[in-house]
């Protein structure tokens, strides 16, 4: 089984802009736009849609698997993912200027 891991993109001085982010994510055919990312209610289980503004869904995932990349506080956060998932942060926090920090679930 792959390692789940918990990865965040962080700024080297200043936060991350939600508009360069957002520019990052309009350039970027394997980032789409999202205003919102699908979870479930921790005490009914039940599937709703947290609000999330200036987050993307990476669909260039090679197994087709959607990781969600979240725009929080300056910087960037995917709850949960695999280790294609931490080369495309690597990737995206090149272009941002950032790094990343990864720690398992």
């Amino acid at each position: 089984m792959a390692t789940i891991q918990f990865v965040q993109i962080v700024p080297a001085a200043e936060p991350i802009e939600s508009s360069a982010w957002d520019e990052l994510v309009a350039s970027d055919p394997d980032l789409e736009a999202v205003s919102s990312i699908p979870g479930r209610d921790p005490r009914t289980m039940e599937a709703i849609d947290f609000t999330a503004p200036h987050s993307a869904r990476w669909v260039g995932h090679p197994d087709g698997v959607h990781f969600y990349f979240r725009f929080y506080n300056g910087t960037i956060v995917v709850g949960s993912t695999d280790s294609h998932g931490v080369a495309k942060a690597k990737s995206i926090a090149s272009t941002l200027g950032a790094s990343i920090e990864v720690s398992d679930d």
